[in-house]
Formats: structure tokens, sequence, C-alpha cells
């Protein structure tokens, strides 16, 4: 892996330096680790698949010249007020929930980008996916649990649910923005998700490698 994109939020993630030099040392040293890998719908992803308000931002984002944190940032509170948050019934290894979300993600990696991180628990090798929902809340009290992405410590909100699952399905009542590794993906009112363990080798450094 060399980290290249926006975000880089797999690299993060895996430790693997932003700096390009310093990822290819990390190539040489050929390190290897194998990790899970999960589905949704059947196409595969490796480190944050979701649906709602952050797939909306990935598929705006997507469309704009400008890269980086601040452009990234500024679209997000710009759409937030325009937001409407849906209604999902969620199934996960047997058991049923039904909420109204900003946004739901299926993270086998913890983060969004950017030092952004959804999951702190998230692990790539433990088997599960961590199901992250955040519950419909108000401009105020978003801002106010904002900063805990940055400093990893947004599962202590109560505004947050995270739970390990290996399968989760969800059902929605409209169509659902989603995206797959922060690409935009088509707009969905059923989502199957899977994790897939220890189907793929990745060179990471040497503190991670298992």
């Amino acid at each position: 892996l060399i980290p290249v994109g926006s975000g880089n939020g797999l690299a993060h993630h895996l430790k693997i330096p932003t700096r390009i030099s310093k990822a290819i040392e990390i190539l040489n040293n050929f390190n290897i680790s194998r990790i899970d890998t999960a589905t949704i719908n059947g196409q595969l992803f490796i480190s944050i698949a979701g649906l709602g308000f952050d797939a909306l931002i990935a598929e705006k984002f997507a469309l704009l010249k400008s890269r980086g944190f601040w452009t990234y940032f500024i679209l997000t509170i710009r759409e937030f007020f325009k937001y409407i948050p849906l209604e999902y019934t969620i199934q996960y290894d047997g058991k049923e929930i039904k909420r109204k979300a900003l946004l739901i993600s299926f993270a086998n990696a913890g983060q969004f980008g950017y030092n952004a991180t959804i999951s702190p628990t998230a692990s790539v090798n433990d088997g599960f996916i961590d199901l992250c929902i955040i519950r419909e809340i108000s401009a105020f009290k978003t801002a106010t649990i904002a900063h805990r992405l940055f400093i990893k410590d947004i599962d202590s909100s109560k505004y947050i649910e995270v739970y390990k699952a290996k399968e989760v399905i969800v059902d929605c009542k409209s169509f659902a923005s989603s995206h797959i590794d922060g690409d935009p993906c088509e707009r969905i009112m059923k989502a199957h998700i899977k994790i897939h363990p220890k189907t793929l080798n990745i060179i990471v450094p040497e503190i991670l490698c298992t």
C-alpha cells in the first residue's frame, strides 16, 4: 500500500507513512500480515463501507476539483443542515434493531481518513465488522461529538452505537447513498455485509506483522 489518496484512512490505520519514500521502505522490508476483507452486496471493501450522510458527502466530494481536509470539512458543514436522516431496519448476527440514523458505517479498519476514527476498536484481523450507527442528532450535539472522531473517543458518546458482527443486513425505507472505501456507489435500499477473515496479504510495518 502506497498512500496517495486524499484521506488515506487505511494507511493511517495500518500505520503506513504517507510520505512515499517511507512507505516504499515498508514495502522493501516485506513484513506480511494476513487481514480480513468484507463485502457489501457482493462488492469487496477493505476499510469502511457505509450508508447515509457520509456516503452523500462522498458523492459530492467526488465531483469537486479541489481536495484536502478543508474542502471536505466545508462540504460536510454545508450539507449537514440540508440532510434528512433515514429510517433503517438492521439485522446483525441474529438480532434486529430499528434506528433513524445520520449514518451507518461498516468498519473493518477504523478510519474514514484525515485521522477521523469512526471505530477505535476496529481491527482488520479480528474476524468482525464494527457496525457503527450515529443516530439522528441536532447540529449542536453533532458539533459537541465531532471532535471525538479525531481523539479516537467517539464510541464513548451516547449518540453512537457500535456492535461487532460477522454478517449484517440493512433495509432502508427509501434509497440511501452508499460508499465503498470512500468511493461513492449507487443509491440502494438494501445492504448485505459479510466479513471474510484472513483473505488478503498486505505488507505492513513490522510492529503490525502477525
